[in-house]
């Protein structure tokens, strides 16, 4: 007997491991997946202008990246005492207008000199609902708690989508020309806008994404949205709120993904990196014996070993903490 419908495994059209740059652009869920990628030491960069969740603010993300333009105090709105960007996340906001500006145009700057080294993007669409400040027709990322009253909301169409992206990704690819993409859409359900209206969302967006992997080179789509909706599909699976994925369900979607897009060579290796993560959770009653001594410097070399091959991994912390318990 069988009690679910499970997706088939397969290959993605390409692979990487930790000798690629990775960028992670889009929803919480984005930010799920690219900690994961940056905590197993891949050179991952993740929301440089914090959450995301619809594609039209994805995309002129990727255009300001390309364009090298960065934002100024005209891009900034006062609010309740605090300044904000209808651009970014509200992790950026300050009561300080410049140091919201400096805190927005660091990560900036930081993003778009990698940008000619990027091999990887993972874009991570949440919803095709979009809110329009009023006053300047601009497509907000995050409201900041202003009235609605001063938004105007809609739905994207499949078309607009579509061109958005499809215009940012070749002037990215003007930059790096053997980018690999993969889209994915976030299993998180936007509850607050009523169930009907999430599920055309998605399925707006998964219509979008179906445009993009037919008519463009090099992009793949991960299905993370089906995995949780159609193959796992219990609300086990989920948090209190009935609409985040849990620990386990991120876990079952993380190993699928790791198996469609990771090479050999990442696979090797991340079983090398997870020993050393893993000795640093070891808390030893006696930790001058001379067993844990022994335990410490092995660690160590096994740090030096990988350096040597992969002079590009951060062991900073791991090899802090060894370190630090080594009797002088």
């Amino acid at each position: 007997m069988k009690f679910r419908t499970e997706l088939p495994q397969k290959k993605g059209n390409f692979q990487f491991n930790h000798t690629h740059s990775i960028l992670s652009l889009g929803s919480c869920f984005a930010e799920s997946m690219g900690g994961r990628l940056g905590s197993l030491k891949f050179n991952v960069k993740v929301n440089p202008f914090g959450i995301i969740y619809n594609p039209y603010s994805i995309a002129g993300h990727l255009e300001r990246l390309c364009s090298a333009e960065i934002f100024t105090e005209e891009d900034l709105i006062e609010y309740g005492g605090i300044w904000h960007s209808f651009e970014h996340h509200s992790r950026f906001s300050n009561m300080d207008k410049k140091r919201c500006l400096e805190e927005i145009n660091t990560p900036l700057v930081h993003t778009q000199k990698q940008l000619q080294k990027l091999d990887i993007l993972i874009i991570t669409l949440g919803t095709a609902n979009v809110y329009i400040y009023q006053s300047t027709g601009k497509v907000a990322v995050n409201c900041h708690k202003v009235p609605m009253k001063f938004f105007e909301k809609r739905r994207l169409s499949v078309i607009e989508i579509v061109d958005r992206l499809t215009s940012a990704i070749r002037q990215l690819r003007l930059l790096s020309s053997d980018l690999k993409i993969i889209f994915t859409i976030s299993p998180i359900r936007h509850i607050r806008d009523g169930i009907i209206e999430n599920q055309r969302s998605k399925s707006t967006l998964i219509l979008a994404v179906e445009q993009l992997t037919k008519q463009l080179k090099n992009v793949d789509y991960f299905p993370a949205f089906e995995l949780i909706m159609d193959d796992l599909r219990d609300y086990r699976f989920f948090e209190k709120d009935l609409v985040h994925p849990n620990e386990l369900a991120q876990d079952y979607i993380w190993n699928f993904f790791t198996k469609k897009y990771w090479d050999e060579e990442a696979h090797d290796l991340n079983h090398k990196i997870q020993k050393v993560i893993q000795a640093t959770s070891h808390r030893p009653r006696f930790p001058k014996t001379e067993t844990h001594q022994q335990f410490l410097k092995r660690n160590l070399l096994q740090i030096e070993e990988l350096l040597k091959k992969y002079p590009f991994l951060n062991f900073k912390t791991e090899k802090n903490y060894f370190i630090k318990q080594l009797s002088t």
